[in-house]
């Protein structure tokens, strides 16, 4: 190789050559990433729950072919209510049970506690105070 070959070969720009990184530039690397990965612990309720999706409704996909729905409703005296209502109440109550074929998994849980409305509602308000966050609270209250 000649002299002048030579000199063109060192004189290659600056910003297309490669260099290696250092251990300490690795190390520092290393832990950006792990940072942006997070400890893989949970931090909040929310991500103590595993779900894949939850949609505007309120239904949540808890896997790939399972569902949740939580409902609330209102009590109903069935022992007290007319003979025609509890025949109404009876077939509304057939009519959803036959909704699901059988290839179709639904689980039912009631939770019947015979509770006062107000003293629940008494139980959970969080009252307004004289600073900034009091929209906040409402809006807290309303979703309990």
């Amino acid at each position: 190789m000649s002299k002048t070959q030579t000199k063109k070969a060192q004189g290659a720009s600056p910003a297309k050559a490669k260099r290696k990184l250092t251990r300490a530039e690795k190390k520092q690397i290393a832990a950006l990433i792990q940072k942006a990965k997070g400890d893989g612990k949970a931090h909040t309720a929310q991500q103590t729950i595993p779900y894949l999706q939850m949609y505007p409704d309120g239904i949540c996909r808890v896997t790939e072919k399972r569902y949740s729905k939580s409902l609330s409703f209102e009590d109903i005296n069935y022992q007290l209510a007319q003979a025609d209502e509890k025949t109404g109440i009876f077939e509304n109550w057939c009519d959803f049970l036959n909704y699901f074929d059988a290839s179709v998994s639904v689980q039912l849980s009631f939770i019947n506690q015979g509770t006062q409305r107000g003293e629940a509602q008494k139980a959970i308000d969080i009252p307004a105070q004289e600073d900034a966050f009091n929209s906040i609270r409402a809006e807290y209250s309303d979703m309990l």
